[in-house]
């Protein structure tokens, strides 16, 4: 499975609303659900986050938070290379 439908499905079973269907479309977490976002991007994708990341535009949508996530990625691969 693709990290972005593990990403999508965790947000789903975790929001009250119903299935992301736009990269575009508000995420509507509230702050408990931002930190459960958090804690399964850190623990279950390794994916690290500063706190200065954590915010409500980083979270709004599914495209803003694949940005935030590649945009991690990369940095890590940066630092990464010998």
């Amino acid at each position: 499975m693709g990290l972005q439908r593990e990403i999508v499905d965790f947000i789903e079973s975790n929001r009250r609303l119903g299935a992301v269907k736009d990269l575009d479309e508000s995420l509507d977490l509230d702050s408990l659900g931002v930190l459960r976002l958090v804690a399964f991007l850190e623990n279950d994708c390794d994916i690290r986050l500063a706190d200065e990341d954590i915010t409500e535009e980083n979270f709004e949508t599914m495209r803003r938070l694949e940005e935030l996530i590649a945009s991690k990625r990369k940095v890590a691969q940066t630092s990464e290379r010998p």
